[in-house]
């Protein structure tokens, strides 16, 4: 059912020619104020499985706030680093972090994550779907608030179950964090629909890398070493 009073020009067009075409490379160009969020979930709405992915986490706002006027079952996933109850005020880099999330789990040593085996999916649901925001940096908080639980792997428990799972692009783009969020067995029947699709042509806006200082430091180290090009090394040592 649509969820305005009235649908915009050509939009219920766009929601019949993607429901027909499921499964097919589909592009939809259109306007600013179109509503091609709205368009690209209502096409979806009897599919099993979607990830809806976006560029950013502010960009996952408007998706949840789409899904929740159309009455649609969903999860949403961003960086656990940023989730994490633990790492709050800090920052890690991603390897770094998953180990040492891996081993605090596999220790028994990270009370978010004990706690979850006793939280049911349909408590972390209450939580999400009965907040008075979209903000998914609050809902997340809210989680750990009320639940005392880790958000990402609520999250993830509540995306196993969801119609929908709302994420930011490296959860499609790199397969290590991909697999962190959902089993690589369901790659073939999931349904993608990728925000800001021409983003794609741009390879530098789609991931967003950042290298600290120390690995910068090895790095030269590593040169001067091995005798690299005199011009790899003064690159190297005007950004460290």
């Amino acid at each position: 059912m649509f969820p305005y009073e009235k649908a915009r020009k050509g939009q219920k067009e766009a929601i019949r020619y993607i429901k027909k075409n499921l499964g097919k490379k589909i592009f939809l160009r259109a306007p600013t104020g179109f509503g091609k969020t709205i368009v690209a979930l209502l096409a979806h709405s009897e599919v099993d499985k979607v990830i809806y992915a976006v560029r950013t986490r502010n960009e996952i706002t408007p998706v949840i706030r789409e899904l929740r006027r159309i009455g649609e079952g969903f999860s949403f996933i961003f960086s656990a680093a940023k989730m994490c109850p633990l790492m709050k005020g800090k920052s890690s880099e991603l390897n770094d972090f998953w180990l040492g999330c891996k081993i605090l789990r596999s220790r028994g040593m990270c009370p978010y994550f004990n706690k979850l085996q006793k939280v049911s999916s349909d408590e972390i649901r209450k939580i999400i779907y009965g907040a008075a925001t979209n903000d998914p940096h609050l809902l997340a908080e809210a989680i750990t608030k009320k639940m005392v639980v880790c958000p990402f792997f609520a999250l993830k428990m509540l995306s196993s179950e969801s119609r929908f799972t709302v994420v930011t692009y490296p959860y499609v783009f790199r397969d290590e964090v991909y697999e962190t969020a959902f089993d690589p067995e369901l790659k073939p029947i999931m349904h993608l629909i990728l925000d800001e699709a021409h983003t794609l042509f741009n390879p530098q806006l789609i991931i967003d890398e950042e290298i600290n200082r120390i690995n910068v430091f090895r790095a030269l180290q590593e040169c001067r070493r091995h005798r690299v090009a005199e011009a790899v090394v003064k690159y190297l040592e005007s950004i460290d």
